[in-house]
């Protein structure tokens, strides 16, 4: 198996959409603390928060222990992941990578890649999600 440091770029545009808002940026040390002290974390599960919640996108931290996989699916929009602290192997369709702190990676639509933690980890996950149109 070939493992890969990634490293991606995105537009600008798409930085700006999906990232996270300057106030909350300074509280994801705190907030991450918060969720490891929650008893869904104490109890070993996967623990999140949403932290924007609009009709085009969201913004999840997720804190995800050591050997957890997890499968994403991405049938509509965008999904970026980034990772805060620690690291993931990111498998999918292009091969496998490894996904190290302050990087990110995109899940374009249609796209299907399995997750695995490396090491305890915290995730930004932004979803954005495709212009609804309606039809009369």
């Amino acid at each position: 198996m070939d493992l890969q440091e990634i490293h991606t770029r995105h537009s600008a545009s798409e930085i700006r959409r999906s990232s996270v808002p300057f106030s909350l940026k300074s509280k994801l040390p705190y907030l991450i603390e918060n969720l490891k002290q929650e008893k869904i974390w104490l109890k070993g599960e996967i623990n999140s928060v949403v932290l924007l919640n609009k009709h085009d996108r969201q913004i999840v931290l997720s804190v995800i222990r050591k050997d957890v996989e997890i499968s994403f699916y991405n049938p509509d929009g965008l999904i970026t992941l980034q990772v805060i602290d620690g690291q993931v192997i990111i498998q999918s369709g292009n091969g496998t990578l490894i996904l190290r702190k302050g990087r990110n990676y995109t899940i374009n639509k249609d796209n299907r890649i399995t997750l695995n933690s490396i090491e305890e980890t915290s995730l930004l996950l932004t979803l954005i999600h495709r212009e609804l149109k309606l039809v009369s």
